[in-house]
């Protein structure tokens, strides 16, 4: 039973020790000098579950930028990219697309091949628009 619990500690102490290291890297990397916020790509993604559309990519929980819902495995253009924190501490990428034969913003994370999030505890609170790295 000791050896269990020891066993127990020991695994929650160091994965806390590593998560707290890989949450400070990515702070870093999230405040380094960079040049605009929003880029121009051309990438077809393809929506992984019922996805919301917005008006506006800062949807932070709020309703009233929703636009409608696009349906799953629906294949999309994105034109442009926004890093967004939407009001939380988790950034992930906003894609602006053309749906339906109206635009608007879907988030990364409603694709198929998602990239991976980035947690900021700095940014709590309001949205924020976070500017791409030059190159």
């Amino acid at each position: 039973m000791k050896k269990t619990i020891l066993i127990l500690f020991s695994c929650v102490f160091v994965f806390g020790c590593n998560q707290d290291e890989a949450e400070k890297k990515v702070e870093k990397e999230v405040t380094k000098t960079v040049s605009k916020v929003e880029k121009e790509i051309n990438k077809t993604v393809t929506v992984a579950h019922n996805a919301g559309f917005f008006s506006d990519a800062c949807m932070a929980g709020d309703e009233s930028n929703l636009i409608l819902r696009i349906p799953k495995e629906t294949k999309l253009l994105a034109t442009k990219e926004v890093l967004t924190f939407s009001g939380g501490i988790v950034g992930f990428p906003m894609y602006f697309v053309e749906f339906d034969g109206k635009s608007g913003w879907v988030s990364s994370q409603s694709i198929y091949d998602a990239p991976e999030i980035i947690v900021d505890k700095s940014k709590m609170g309001k949205c924020h628009k976070i500017e791409f790295e030059e190159g």
